[in-house]
């Protein structure tokens, strides 16, 4: 599928995309390194199609703390530090979000 990396509404699509994929692998299979995968990419594509729509200057990356304080500063927030480990850290709480929903 062709999309235009300067429209928001295309990373938008592709992010929902994955998500849903994320939701169908967990449902069927429960967590897996394919769901957080998806996962990861979904975060990373929403935060694309956000930054995007403010004007960023497209930057191949899939570094999500990167994108994040790209995003932080679109919205006047300012990290004072990197955020380490932030990939690690987000995907860890979707996994235990997701396993909690199990119950």
């Amino acid at each position: 599928m062709m999309t235009d990396p300067a429209n928001p509404d295309h990373w938008f699509l592709l992010a929902k995309d994955r998500l849903e994929k994320a939701d169908a692998i967990y449902a069927q299979f429960g967590a897996s390194w394919t769901g957080v995968e998806l996962l990861q990419e979904a975060a990373e594509r929403y935060l694309k199609g956000y930054l995007v729509s403010r004007g960023w200057t497209l930057v191949k990356t899939h570094d999500l703390s990167r994108l994040l304080a790209a995003a932080c500063e679109r919205v006047v927030l300012k990290l004072r530090h990197p955020v380490p480990d932030f990939d690690r850290a987000v995907l860890g709480a979707a996994l235990s979000w997701r396993r909690s929903r199990r119950g």
